[in-house]
């Protein structure tokens, strides 16, 4: 194990409850590394020393909380501050709270919860975690990777000034929790069929970069006993709808490339609007691993419409309206 100095961390003024993470795990340099990574213990006892570990947002929302992992004797403790920008920051504390070991576990992973803070980070928004010691014999663990090998988180752990730490391959153990607010979005307008229907296209949550969660498109409204299925993009910038036909009340809402997923008939009855389309995207993924986007990472946008046939109408086919996604972790 790797070992280096100390760190320093100061006041509290708000105080975090150690319980259970309910938010999405969104930035992580687990512990312990899997291979070559190294593991390194680090002094947390000095309060001369102030540690900063930079951190990156993956998705926007609040900061619920951080995982930190502690070394030392049981009852010791450091300061943990979260400060806004990169390191080194000199910013105001956003939080700050004192974390005590409590368990002989070497290392115990204890979670700090800030939601109380209100902390709101844009997507790749920077702060750091900020620890300090108060000379009661704590310590922490993190990882090391020698140059010229990759660091096992890109951003910088700081000592003390705005270069990074020695040789620049350590790093802070950490796992944030964001409590994401955006759900999926609709958007455009559906075409009105022959019978009068307009499909509506909705998501049960967002999808999961890593397929961790499921994610059901339910597009409903759709003419009974009709061929259609779900295509989507990745990429709406810059688009306007585009009419699907000189005469058709249906708009092309995905920009190109698109990639279909499972045709399907839409059951219910014919001539009414009871007929259903459905797709769970993991499942869709998991057959077509080449399909458009993937992998896909935290943060990447998906757009999603459907198609179905409807003779009579003009291009002898409908649209619904279509629907936003953010891939969460």
């Amino acid at each position: 194990m790797k070992c280096i100095a100390a760190l320093t961390l100061l006041l509290t003024t708000l105080t975090a409850a150690a319980t259970a993470q309910t938010g999405v795990l969104d930035q992580s340099n687990p512990y312990p590394p899997p291979p070559p990574t190294q593991t390194a213990g680090f002094n947390g006892d000095a309060s001369s020393l102030i540690w900063q570990q930079e951190v990156q947002t993956g998705v926007a929302g609040q900061l619920e909380g951080v995982n930190v992992y502690l070394n030392g004797a049981v009852g010791s403790s450091f300061n943990l501050r979260l400060r806004a920008g990169g390191g080194f920051s000199s910013s105001p504390a956003l939080f700050q709270t004192l974390v005590t070991k409590t368990s002989a576990a070497a290392p115990q992973t204890v979670f700090v919860n800030c939601s109380a803070a209100n902390l709101q980070f844009a997507q790749g928004a920077l702060f750091v975690i900020e620890i300090q010691g108060t000379n009661s014999g704590a310590g922490f663990v993190g990882t090391y990777n020698a140059p010229p090998r990759a660091p096992a988180y890109p951003r910088p752990l700081y000592l003390g000034s705005s270069t990074c730490y020695a040789d620049c391959g350590w790093r802070l153990a950490f796992d944030t929790f964001m409590l994401t607010t955006s759900t999926p979005t609709n958007y455009c307008t559906a075409g009105t069929t022959t019978n009068g229907c307009n499909a509506t296209i909705s998501a049960s949550a967002q999808p999961s970069a890593s397929q961790a969660s499921p994610c059901t498109l339910t597009v409903a409204n759709v003419e009974g006993q009709k061929q259609g299925l779900v295509f989507y993009g990745l990429d709406n910038t810059g688009f306007s709808p585009l009419p699907w036909a000189t005469t058709s009340t249906s708009f092309f809402c995905v920009k190109s490339p698109t990639q279909r997923t499972f045709p399907q008939t839409s059951g219910g009855v014919a001539s009414q609007c009871n007929g259903v389309l459905s797709v769970e995207l993991n499942n869709f993924f998991g057959s077509f691993p080449s399909a458009l986007g993937l992998p896909f990472a935290t943060g990447d946008k998906l757009y999603a419409q459907a198609w179905f046939r409807d003779p009579p109408a003009p291009r002898t086919t409908n649209l619904s309206n279509a629907i936003e996604l953010t891939m969460k972790p």
